[in-house]
């Protein structure tokens, strides 16, 4: 089995934009979307993201806040990790991806070495 990383990034400003009904629409379609890769012995694990985050130069270097507007279409939103056996696979799992609802878009991580 191969694992990927599916990287969820968009606009945390659209988001925050939509009514609460499309919002805990779009969020009900990612907890299907969970299930069914559950379900199918697929997910390892995912989760959505906050609208902020920490950046390090290097190890001694202290966390500082990304200075990333919330408007910007590339924070990361969310994420998740599965096991498929092929790339293809991955593809047609990362093409049927929730983000696509409210306007975000993935990038499909091969992970392993």
């Amino acid at each position: 089995m191969n694992s990927y990383l599916l990287l969820i990034k968009g606009s945390f400003a659209e988001w925050n934009r939509l009514s609460e009904t499309r919002r805990n629409e779009i969020t009900a379609q990612f907890a299907d979307y969970a299930e069914e890769l559950a379900k199918n012995g697929r997910l390892q694990g995912g989760d959505g993201c906050g609208e902020r985050s920490f950046r390090f130069v290097n190890a001694a270097s202290g966390a500082a806040e990304s200075l990333l507007p919330l408007d910007t279409r590339d924070m990361v939103t969310g994420y998740f990790l599965f096991e498929v056996e092929t790339e293809e696979e991955a593809i047609e799992i990362a093409k049927k991806c929730p983000a696509f609802a409210c306007g975000e878009y993935v990038e499909l991580v091969p992970c392993g070495h």
